[in-house]
């Protein structure tokens, strides 16, 4: 299994990615073609689905280790399944990635809207991080790149 991991919503913010695996990771931009990303039903962050003739921009996390794993799987719970799918880096490398993609027995939970994570950071980070995380994440480092 590759230690390396697709994210697409909201763990594409490094802060976020941070509280939940309990440790900093860099990221680097990518890409998932045959994959489509939209709204969770009364949520505010994405579900991951295979469609063809779409992509997915994200950002890849490398050498994630089993704790923090583990702590990714508790914080996806139910809704979603991990499993491996071929990602393209910005440099148009292609690498294994595990991705949470929802349960296909789930996938009536989403809505037809794309997810839009601009519209994410712009509007519902600050609510995402008070309801999940008390309002309270590690700070960004200095040296940690934006979020793709």
């Amino acid at each position: 299994m590759t230690d390396t991991l697709f994210a697409y919503g909201s763990l594409r913010v490094g802060r976020i990615m941070h509280a939940v695996a309990g440790t900093a990771y860099l990221s680097q931009p990518a890409t998932a073609k045959g994959y489509a990303c939209y709204q969770v039903k009364g949520a505010t962050y994405p579900g991951l689905i295979e469609k063809t003739d779409t992509e997915t921009t994200g950002c890849i996390y490398q050498s994630i280790t089993e704790a923090s794993w583990k702590r990714l799987d508790e914080f996806e719970g139910i809704l979603y399944i991990r499993q491996s799918i071929s990602v393209t880096t910005q440099t148009g490398q292609k690498v294994s990635a595990q991705a949470y993609l929802i349960q296909p027995d789930k996938q009536h939970d989403l809505t037809s809207i794309i997810w839009d994570f601009d519209h994410f950071l712009s509007h519902n980070l600050d609510t995402f991080i008070k309801r999940n995380f008390g309002g309270h994440l590690p700070p960004e480092r200095k040296s940690d790149p934006p979020a793709p």
